[in-house]
């Protein structure tokens, strides 16, 4: 019988132990739910906040350079579709705005790459041509501005001087 009862002891001690951890884990878990709950919670406020593209543009053309930035990077953070493409140009055009040449070639790449039937995208290959004209790799430039005559033919004959006007500048063959 005194077997028995310390068997049962031990059992008993043994279950107390498990039951400890277990609950041990349930914390965890629920610390770690309430976390995410409250960044899901954050995510979505941001999103709510989120400005549309076209005051981003408003900012840039006054100026107002760090402040668009921020808040296409939010944009592109936490939207979905084509709508990136277009952040990432106007992200392009800002820093073309300060002669960051470089950060204005690698938005513009973005943008075309990425979301390359986005309205944008046959600008952003001009402007990543600028881009590179301007870093002094021309023969990129170059390529890059045949590129956008075969994959946009159809673009405005307004853009198409313009990239005809750059392509002229560049001497390109």
């Amino acid at each position: 019988l005194e077997e028995t009862v310390r068997e049962l002891q031990g059992n008993i001690q043994h279950v107390e132990h498990t039951n400890k951890q277990l609950m041990a884990k349930i914390n965890n878990v629920n610390e770690d739910m309430s976390y995410r709950f409250a960044q899901m919670d954050k995510s979505s406020s941001v999103k709510d906040s989120l400005k549309s593209i076209k005051e981003y543009i408003s900012m840039i053309e006054s100026g107002k350079l760090k402040d668009a930035r921020s808040g296409l990077l939010d944009y592109i953070k936490y939207k979905k579709g084509n709508a990136k493409g277009i952040a990432y140009y106007w992200l392009g055009k800002s820093y073309m705005e300060e002669g960051a040449y470089k950060d204005a070639g690698t938005y513009f790449l973005k943008s075309y790459k990425y979301y390359p039937v986005n309205e944008k995208a046959p600008e952003s290959l001009l402007g990543l041509a600028v881009s590179l004209r301007y870093l002094d790799k021309k023969n990129r430039a170059c390529s890059i501005l045949k590129r956008l005559s075969v994959e946009y033919p159809n673009r405005t004959d307004e853009k198409k001087e313009i990239s005809q006007g750059e392509y002229s500048a560049l001497k390109c063959k």
